[in-house]
């Protein structure tokens, strides 16, 4: 996963709303530096945690961008916020919670590579923390909107 910050367009922006705190936050991310897709890709983090996301990401996960907010927000709010700052030409949305299997990215963008206006696919499904799962992702192609 790379900052996606330059004058190239990332491929993949992922949304991440965090509202469980930096337990949560960091099993997630890792398993997003650990997809086998090789093109650009950003993540962004949209928190109403608080210090301990902010303190975590700072050091361990400088290639992500942090949108942080003081007050709680809902997770509606936070994907919307991140939806808005995302760059890439397909946007996911997952929760601080999901953990990603290694294969997430290359799954999602094989089907969906930038030719049509819109398209939603489902992605496989994620394992998460403490013994819950996510069935279904929404992935947006951005392409020509």
């Amino acid at each position: 996963m790379s900052k996606g910050q330059g004058t190239e367009c990332p491929e993949i922006s992922v949304v991440i709303a965090s509202v469980n705190g930096p337990d949560y936050v960091d099993a997630c991310l890792k398993s997003l530096r650990g997809q086998t897709f090789k093109g650009p890709a950003e993540v962004i983090v949209a928190d109403c945690c608080g210090d301990g996301v902010t303190e975590l990401i700072r050091r361990d996960y400088p290639e992500v961008t942090l949108l942080s907010f003081g007050s709680r927000k809902t997770i509606p709010e936070l994907r919307a916020i991140g939806m808005k700052n995302a760059r890439g030409k397909i946007i996911a949305l997952t929760e601080d919670h999901c953990v990603a299997d290694p294969t997430w990215f290359e799954g999602m963008y094989r089907p969906i590579r930038p030719t049509t206006a819109r398209s939603e696919v489902p992605s496989r499904t994620t394992r998460a923390l403490k013994g819950r799962s996510i069935g279904q992702f929404t992935f947006v192609n951005t392409a020509n909107i």
